[in-house]
């Protein structure tokens, strides 16, 4: 048996049939592939790609569309407190706690943030941290220290983030560095957390992203990042 994987993220991180909304399951709040045909096979998904490379095999996928990692009380739908990423029980959705079982994960890969960029008038860069540094503090205890966390940060993206007039710019650059500064902070306790950094890979929009999500070129290079630091770093 490979190394088991599961995967907590937003709408990037999506596909029909394959991204469980434990929080609602009426409401299943799915991008691809629907809105993206370029993404038209599971196959074709980030994180299915980097699982392949990684020889490993898919445990659970929560993904909401349009959830962020802080719990936004004043947010309505899918970007509101009751689908953030810093929640217990979007954390217990990954996966069996018993060590032995055959779906408890060995690899985490957490792809948020996005969403919490493009929240502007609410978000504030300590409550970003916090609520990240929880979310993977929830992992740990849930998993044990065995597990390893891949944190991987928002890629540069045009639409996503040189929106001067909404500070997108200003915000995605906190966010980066706020995943940062939380690996760093697991790995000097000692524990199996890494650091996927997309800020430097920029998505063309109308090539290898629409209107701010990765086409099937996209995702690959998505992967391609992921699975070499699982593998290298």
């Amino acid at each position: 048996m490979g190394v088991k994987v599961s995967v907590l993220g937003d709408s990037i991180s999506t596909y029909e049939n394959y991204s469980n909304n434990v929080i609602d399951r009426n409401d299943p709040a799915i991008y691809y592939p629907v809105n993206e045909p370029t993404v038209n096979s599971v196959t074709k998904t980030w994180w299915w790609d980097a699982i392949l490379q990684m020889g490993g095999q898919i445990v659970s996928n929560d993904s909401i569309a349009g959830s962020c990692v802080v719990n936004y009380s004043s947010l309505m739908g899918h970007a509101s407190g009751r689908f953030c990423m810093n929640n217990q029980a979007r954390i217990n959705d990954l996966g069996d706690s018993n060590v032995t079982s055959s779906n408890h994960p060995d690899v985490i890969m957490f792809f948020g943030g996005t969403n919490d960029i493009c929240q502007s008038g609410v978000f504030k860069n300590e409550d970003f941290i916090n609520s990240y540094s929880n979310a993977v503090r929830m992992m740990y205890e849930r998993y044990s220290n065995s597990i390893t966390v891949l944190c991987i940060t928002p890629y540069s993206n045009s639409y996503l983030t040189t929106n001067a007039e909404s500070g997108n710019d200003v915000r995605f650059g906190q966010v980066c560095a706020g995943i940062a500064l939380v690996v760093n902070h697991y790995k000097a306790e000692g524990r199996r957390c890494k650091l996927v950094s997309l800020q430097d890979i920029n998505l063309v929009e109308g090539i290898d992203a629409n209107v701010g999500h990765p086409t099937a070129s996209g995702m690959h290079t998505i992967a391609d990042r992921v699975a070499y630091v699982y593998k290298n770093s």
